[in-house]
């Protein structure tokens, strides 16, 4: 349905959340649902990272990418 309304060319959605800008493919109905009504995903595991995590800490963030 959002390929219907957004048109074929579109692959992703932007959302403005309290963690910054993300975007999430169309695909996506469970954390883009999260990130579109609710303005975040996982905020309580985010807090919880935030505690153990340094300002001059890397961190790497792993995903799966599908084309």
């Amino acid at each position: 349905m959002r390929k219907r309304l957004l048109g074929q060319y579109a692959s992703g959605v932007i959302y403005e959340t309290g963690n910054g800008i993300m975007s999430a493919p169309l695909e996506d109905l469970v954390i883009g649902k999260s990130l579109g009504f609710y303005g975040n995903w996982d905020a309580n595991v985010i807090e919880e990272l935030m505690e153990i995590i340094h300002e001059n800490d890397v961190i790497y963030i792993l995903g799966v990418c599908r084309t």
